[in-house]
C-alpha cells in the first residue's frame, strides 16, 4: 500500500469525526448530562463493535444476539441510576444497527473497526431521537452521505419536512394545551366515585389516553423526524395513523414502529414461521394458541423490560397480549367482517371501542391516580367539554386522513393539505401563546427519554 492510499484511508476513517463530535455537543447541551454519560455511551459502543466483530457467521448470531440485547436491555429494569436520558431509544438505535449489519440482506457484512464505532455512535445521538424516537441505526448513514453536513441548508429543507414539523408541532401543542390538563384528568378520575355513570368516564377516560399519548409522542416523533430529514438522515415513520385501525391489533401495527416493527421484523416473523413448522401435530385451539400467542408473549414481554420492567409494564404487557389475541381471533370471524364491511356505523363503533379499550390499557403507564372532591355538577360540565374535545380532535384527524387518502389516490398532490398546514400552524400559535405555560412545556420536553 502506497503513502497516498494510507493517507486517504486514514482520511475516511475519520471523515465523520467532526459530525460525531456536534452530535455528542447537542446531546449534552439538550439532556446537560456528565462525563459519566459520555464514558457509558463510548463503552457501549466499543463493546457492541467488538461483538460484531467477533460474529460473522449469519447462521450463528441467534443465541449471542438475544443475549448481547438483553444485557443492554436489562439495565432499563434495574433502576440504575447513572443511564444516560434517552438510553432506552439508544439502545434501540444500537440493537437495531446490529440486526441491519448481520442479519439484513442489503447491508454491507465488512466494516472497519474506526469507521464503524463512529457510525454506531452518530445513528445512537442522531439529534433528539434519544428524546422520543424514532432511533436512527447505521442504515440511515450511507457511506456516500455528507459527512459536513451538520446543519440545516435551504435546499435540504423541503416542503415536506416543513409540513412534518408542523403537523408535530400542532399536535404537541393540542396536547400539552388541552389534553394534559390537570382538570380533564381530574374529572375523568370520578369513575371511581360515581359507579351509575360508570360507563360514561370510562368512555371519556379510553378516549383521553389514546389521544393524550398519541398526540405527544406523535407530535415529538414527527418534529425528530422532520429535524432528521434537514440533515439527509431519513428515519422510518414512529405511528402510522393508529386512529384509523379497526381490530386492536391494528393498532400495534401502526404504534411505536420504532421498537415494534423492529421486533416484529427480526423477531416476531421468525418466531411465527418456527411456531408453524412445528405445530402440525396440535389441535386447532393450541396451534392457535402456539403460532399466535408466542411471538405476541414474546413482543410484550421485551416492550416490558424496555420500559422499565415494574410490575405495571408487565401489566399492560399482559393486557395487551391478551386483548391482541382475542382481537386475532375476532379478526378471522365471517360473520364479525362481514358486519364490519356491510354497516359504516358499526364499524366506526368497533374502531372507537378498540381504540378505548387501548387508551385504558395505557393509562396504567400514570399510576397511581389523584381523585379530586369537586362536586357532581362541576363534574358533569368537565365530562362533556372534554368529550367534546377529544370527540372533536378525533373527528379532525379522521377528516384529514380521508382527504389525503382522496388526493393520494386520485393523484391531486396534496391541493388541499396547504390549508391544513394553516390551520394547523395558526392554532399552534394561538396555543403556544395563550395557553401554554412555557416553564412547565420545557420543563416536560424530556418526558420520553426518562
Amino acid at each position: 500500500m502506497n503513502e497516498n492510499s494510507v493517507s486517504n484511508l486514514i482520511q475516511n476513517k475519520f471523515l465523520y469525526l467532526p459530525k460525531l463530535i456536534f452530535f455528542f455537543l447537542l446531546y449534552f447541551l439538550i439532556t446537560k448530562e456528565t462525563v459519566l454519560s459520555f464514558l457509558i455511551l463510548i463503552s457501549i459502543a466499543l463493546i457492541t463493535i467488538i461483538f460484531l466483530k467477533s460474529i460473522k457467521d449469519k447462521s450463528q448470531i441467534g443465541i449471542p444476539l438475544a443475549i448481547f440485547s438483553l444485557f443492554l436491555i436489562l439495565p432499563l429494569s434495574l433502576n440504575i441510576k447513572n443511564l444516560p436520558t434517552g438510553y432506552q431509544y439508544i439502545v434501540i438505535s444500537i440493537i437495531g444497527s446490529i440486526l441491519f449489519l448481520r442479519l439484513d440482506n442489503s447491508s454491507e457484512k465488512n466494516f472497519n473497526f474506526i469507521p464503524g464505532f463512529i457510525n454506531l455512535l452518530l445513528s445512537a445521538l442522531a439529534p433528539t431521537t434519544y428524546l422520543s424516537g424514532p432511533s436512527a441505526t447505521v442504515k440511515e448513514f450511507p457511506s456516500n452521505q455528507d459527512p459536513f453536513q451538520i446543519l440545516p441548508t435551504f435546499k435540504s429543507i423541503t416542503k415536506n419536512s416543513l409540513f412534518l414539523a408542523i403537523s408535530g408541532f400542532f399536535k404537541i401543542s393540542v396536547g400539552y394545551s388541552l389534553l394534559s390538563q390537570s382538570s380533564l384528568i381530574d374529572s375523568i378520575n370520578h369513575l371511581f366515585r360515581f359507579n351509575f355513570y360508570l360507563i360514561f368516564p370510562l368512555f371519556l377516560y379510553g378516549f383521553f389516553y389514546f389521544w393524550k399519548y398519541y398526540l405527544l409522542f406523535s407530535g415529538a416523533s414527527d418534529l425528530c423526524k422532520a429535524l432528521l430529514s434537514t440533515i439527509n438522515i431519513n428515519v422510518i415513520d414512529n405511528f402510522k395513523n393508529p386512529e384509523l385501525s379497526i381490530f386492536f391489533h391494528d393498532i400495534w401495527v401502526r404504534w411505536h414502529l420504532n421498537i415494534s416493527d423492529r421486533v416484529r421484523q427480526y423477531l416476531y416473523t421468525p418466531i411465527t414461521l418456527f411456531a408453524l413448522r412445528n405445530s402440525y401435530r396440535f389441535n386447532k385451539l393450541n396451534k392457535f394458541i402456539f403460532i399466535e400467542g408466542l411471538p405476541v408473549i414474546t413482543l410484550f414481554l421485551i416492550l416490558g423490560i424496555w420500559h422499565g420492567g415494574r410490575p405495571k409494564d408487565f401489566l399492560v404487557g399482559f393486557l395487551n397480549t391478551l386483548f391482541v389475541l382475542i382481537s386475532r381471533a375476532l379478526s378471522k370471524n365471517k360473520f364479525l367482517k362481514s358486519l364490519l364491511k356491510s354497516s359504516n356505523v358499526f364499524l366506526e363503533l368497533f374502531r372507537l371501542v378498540n381504540l378505548i379499550i387501548f387508551g385504558t390499557i395505557l393509562s396504567i403507564y400514570d399510576l397511581p391516580f389523584s381523585i379530586v372532591n369537586d362536586g357532581y355538577q362541576n363534574y358533569m360540565m368537565d365530562f362533556f367539554l372534554a368529550l367534546l374535545l377529544l370527540s372533536t380532535i378525533n373527528l379532525y384527524y379522521r377528516l384529514k386522513n380521508n382527504i389525503y387518502s382522496f388526493e393520494k389516490v386520485n393523484n391531486l398532490f396534496g391541493s388541499k393539505k396547504i390549508y391544513f398546514v394553516v390551520f394547523e400552524i395558526s392554532c399552534s400559535l394561538i396555543l403556544q401563546l395563550f395557553f401554554i405555560n412555557d416553564v412547565s412545556m420545557g420543563s416536560d420536553f424530556l418526558y420520553f427519554a426518562n
